[in-house]
Formats: structure tokens, C-alpha cells, sequence
């Protein structure tokens, strides 16, 4: 195992948030993925839209065509020292009034469910915690086994879940497999564990390097060297990939063994696109004019998507200085981020990229940001 593989391995138990950490973490441990700079940023106001037949009422009810939709947009929470100076969170003492959570003891038989489901039944849970997340308002449990096992419960949606074996301690470099391989053993996996494949119609498979071939100074990425390999399974919506309903699985080939196993089923909760690409864009230009900064619009992009609500706009509309300063500087304490919790929704949106002209007599050297417009009701739900 090589020592990237350990410290993604580690930093589940210091501070991740679910689900979006873990998959940062995924996409972490594999070559040919690249991280995505997200900036800590916000979700906005309602806009007052009187184009293509819909009208925002202030009753907070959105009238499409014969239809009646309720606005989703609320204010969000303001969230600041969610972390400490050592990277840990503070929010493990989790305030629950009037939230549908389960409690530690269901949580608990939960997990042992999820250990012998995977034949790992001599595995004792030796600490679990309630943890929030800064960034809306879902919840979840984290239990850490014996031999360092990380498990992790939706606290709400109780059949979202992750768990990650301590395999990766183990010696691994030397373990091949061909791409079949993998595909026919994860299929046996979901097959044998109730998970009918047939319901996902988007399938991704990647893989990581061998620590051994960096030794021999090889930096080919080629099958052939990998000793990990990851098998993803979506379901798209009109060839728009929901990343919340997927199987995500990480299997060590040769001797098959499951490195990590993670379930989300979080379908969107609106279907029907109402508002165009014109409206959608004519409203993330209109808020990005009332911020005032004038930068230079030099290309919009435009293109549909599945997200979870978000409060990065918010936060870029409502105290841009901090906004920019914390996306800008490098290192930036984690200790003094600021978030904005939303409510944990998952939505059809449209994604309008404004692309910015800059130069050095910029004072903000911002090169793009990306509003979300939910597809349905025209409300800006989000950013990045």
C-alpha cells in the first residue's frame, strides 16, 4: 500500500462530512481523476422572474403553466468554527430537536447489519459519533471498528451508507487484475448482496497505481500496474448523470478483496424542466449585476445537472470580501472558513458558468463561477 492510499484512508476518520468528503476522497485516490476546486461559498434571495409564462408570487408558491409549485429556497444557517486549528470538528454534540434522526442504539444494530451483510461479522464497533455537516443540514453517524474499520450511516436516509475495510494496511503492491475481472467480480458483489445493477444505466471503472511501480520508477498509467480499481454505477436522467444514486466500489483484483463499498439513493425530487437555458441564464446574469464587483463577462456556459442545494452562493452574494479572500489565499485556515447550511435537497438544475475577464489591474482576479438554477421553480439554489 502506498502512502497516499494510507492518508486518504486516514482522513476519513479526522474530518470527513458526508457524502461530499468521501467523494473528494475517491476521486483522491485514483491518477486519472483530477479534484475539483470548490470555493466556500453560497446560496441567494429569490429573484422576481416575468418571462416564458412564470411569475414569482410572494406567497412563496411558483405558478408553471397549469402546475403549483412551492418556492424551495429558505435562508440559510451561517456556520463559522466548524473546525478547529487541528483540522477536527467541533459540531460532534449534534442538536436533533424535531429532526427524524435515528438514535445510537438503531444506528449501532445498523452497522453490525452492514458488517455481516459483508461477512466481516467478528468486527467490534469500538466508538461512534452524531456529526453534522457545515454545509446543510444532513446528518450522520460514524462508527470505527477494532481493526479500523470506517463505517458511515446516513442518519436519516438509513440506507445510504459507506464502509471502508482496513485492506489498504495490508501488503497490496503486488495484487493484478484485468478490467473483466474487476466488472465480474463487482457484479457477483451487488449480485450476492440484493443490488440489481439493471437499474443504473451509467457505469465508470478506474484504478490506482501500484506503490511497487513508483519504486521502479514507472509512471505509466497503465491497467497493468494497478493494484486498485474502482467500479461506479449511475442512474442518469435524460443522459444527466445523478451522482446521489450510485454504487461505488473499490476491490483489490487477484484476491478480491473489498477495499470500500458505498450506497446512495437520492433520487432528484423535481422531474420537470420548466425553465429554460435562456431563463436560466438571464436570471444568474441578473444576480451577478447586482453584486456590483463588474467583472467582464467574456463566455456563459450553460448545461443541466443533478446537485445538492448549496450555500456557496449565498455567502459570494452576501460577504464577497470573505468569500474572495478565503478562495484566494492560499492555505487558508481551515478553522476560520464560514459556511452557509442549507436544507439537504437534492434538485435538477442548470448550471450557468460565467467565465471572467481578468487582468492584473483586477482587484479580484476571480476567473469563473457557476451559478445553480433549479430547473424547476428558477430559484438560485446554489454555486461554485
Amino acid at each position: 500500500m502506498d502512502d497516499l492510499d494510507k492518508k486518504l484512508f486516514k482522513d476519513l476518520s479526522e474530518k470527513t462530512v458526508i457524502p461530499s468528503k468521501c467523494e473528494y476522497v475517491i476521486k483522491n485516490a485514483f491518477n486519472n481523476n483530477q479534484r475539483k476546486n470548490k470555493s466556500p461559498i453560497r446560496n441567494i434571495l429569490l429573484i422576481a422572474l416575468k418571462t416564458s409564462g412564470i411569475v414569482f408570487l410572494t406567497s412563496g408558491v411558483v405558478f408553471a403553466s397549469s402546475k403549483v409549485y412551492e418556492k424551495i429556497w429558505k435562508k440559510p444557517e451561517k456556520v463559522e468554527n466548524y473546525f478547529n486549528e487541528n483540522s477536527d470538528w467541533y459540531s460532534k454534540n449534534v442538536d436533533t430537536t424535531n429532526r427524524n434522526v435515528i438514535t445510537k442504539d438503531m444506528a449501532i444494530t445498523k452497522f453490525y447489519d452492514i458488517l455481516n451483510k459483508f461477512g466481516y461479522k467478528n468486527e467490534i464497533i469500538q466508538s461512534i459519533d452524531l456529526i453534522d455537516n457545515p454545509s446543510d443540514n444532513g446528518l450522520f453517524y460514524r462508527a470505527i471498528t477494532k481493526n479500523n474499520f470506517i463505517l458511515d450511516l446516513d442518519a436519516i436516509n438509513t440506507d445510504n451508507f459507506k464502509i471502508f475495510t482496513d485492506i489498504v494496511y495490508k501488503d497490496i503492491d503486488s495484487y493484478r487484475g484485468t478490467q473483466i475481472e474487476v466488472e465480474n467480480e463487482v457484479e457477483n458483489i451487488c449480485k450476492k448482496h440484493g443490488y440489481d445493477l439493471s437499474k443504473y444505466n451509467h457505469k465508470v471503472v478506474s484504478y490506482n497505481i501500484s506503490n511497487e511501480v513508483y519504486n521502479e520508477n514507472i509512471y505509466e498509467n497503465k491497467p497493468e500496474y494497478a493494484n486498485i480499481w474502482e467500479v461506479k454505477y449511475n442512474k442518469k436522467y435524460n443522459g444527466v448523470i445523478n451522482k446521489y444514486e450510485e454504487i461505488t466500489i473499490g476491490i483489490i483484483p487477484e484476491i478480491n478483496e473489498l477495499y470500500y463499498f458505498i450506497y446512495t439513493n437520492r433520487p432528484p425530487e423535481n422531474t420537470e424542466i420548466l425553465i429554460s437555458e435562456q431563463n436560466a441564464k438571464e436570471i444568474a446574469l441578473s444576480e451577478e449585476n447586482k453584486l456590483g464587483i463588474k467583472h467582464d463577462i467574456k463566455n456563459i456556459i450553460a448545461e443541466q445537472d443533478i446537485v445538492k442545494m448549496n450555500g456557496y452562493a449565498y455567502f459570494r452574494e452576501n460577504d464577497y470580501e470573505q468569500y474572495y479572500k478565503a478562495r484566494s489565499t492560499p492555505s487558508y485556515p481551515l478553522e476560520e472558513l464560514q459556511y452557509y447550511r442549507v436544507e439537504d435537497r437534492v434538485r435538477r438544475v442548470w448550471k450557468i458558468r460565467l467565465e471572467f475577464q481578468t487582468s492584473s489591474d483586477s482587484k479580484y482576479q476571480e476567473h469563473n463561477f457557476t451559478y445553480f438554477i433549479d430547473a424547476t421553480t428558477g430559484e438560485i439554489i446554489g454555486g461554485e
